[in-house]
């Protein structure tokens, strides 16, 4: 499975508001306005491989996910808030990588659940997605159930297509598939920046790759450190920032 023309090459292995941010998110654990399809990338990496793919192949997949840019290790939380708590409803959002496993299409997925809360900590939606890492690194994304039912779906059923969700080594340019679903969801990524700087709950951190995302032709953003994963999301205007996690921040400038 292993090397992508991103939006079609192919592998061995086949491998909307308050709704729409948490669907990104889950499934994002993370393009501005891209329109039409994402560019492909270059004679390295993850060529080869179909993006995205109707049937990923078990075969093709490893047990953990431990991607630089998006690990996601058993137990793991990621707390985020929003810059301006004040501006909307939701002030926090919480990422957890549950322990149930899920399998999907023959593949053994990690679990990753998304829940949002009002400055008072009322809980104001849920969400989870799944995630499976191929041999060669690339995060894969193969479901997401949804609160609003008509956008959950799950890889290999009803058309859908699971789509890379992490290349194993992000590159400026590299745009591909992370989902495509008929009648429910078609997203994309572009990797806008490798080596950007941001600001956290703990302080800066650098070498973060940024994703400009397109779901459903709305733009969003987010930002991945290494070491540590998704640290800050946009949607419409409204940024949420890392402020805690149970990973170690000293791996993010690595």
């Amino acid at each position: 499975m292993l090397g992508v023309v991103l939006l079609r090459g192919r592998p061995r292995s086949r491998a909307s508001r308050a709704a729409p941010l948490l669907v990104t998110l889950a499934a994002a654990l993370v393009l501005s306005g891209c329109g039409g399809a994402p560019g492909t990338i270059g004679p390295s990496g993850v060529d080869q491989l179909e993006i995205p793919t109707p049937s990923p192949d078990p075969a093709d997949f490893v047990d953990q996910v431990d991607n630089r840019w998006l690990p996601l290790p058993a137990g793991a939380t990621w707390i985020y808030r929003a810059e301006d708590a004040e501006a909307g409803e939701t002030a926090t959002i919480e990422m957890a990588v549950s322990g149930r496993r899920t399998t999907i299409a023959g593949v053994a997925t990690t679990v990753v659940e998304v829940t949002r809360r009002s400055a008072s900590g009322r809980v104001l939606g849920e969400a989870s997605s799944s995630y499976a890492q191929d041999r060669a690194g690339n995060v894969w994304l193969l479901s997401e159930e949804s609160p609003v039912a008509d956008r959950s779906w799950r890889a290999a059923v009803d058309g859908a297509e699971a789509g890379v969700a992490m290349p194993a080594l992000p590159r400026l340019g590299d745009g591909f598939w992370r989902a495509r679903v008929p009648g429910v969801t078609e997203q994309q990524a572009r990797v806008e920046s490798v080596a950007e700087t941001v600001e956290t709950g703990w302080g800066a951190l650098t070498n973060v790759v940024v994703l400009e995302l397109s779901v459903a032709g709305a733009g969003a953003t987010r930002w991945y450190a290494p070491g540590i994963g998704l640290v800050a999301m946009e949607d419409d205007g409204r940024r949420f920032t890392l402020e805690r996690s149970s990973l170690d921040p000293s791996a993010a400038g690595d």
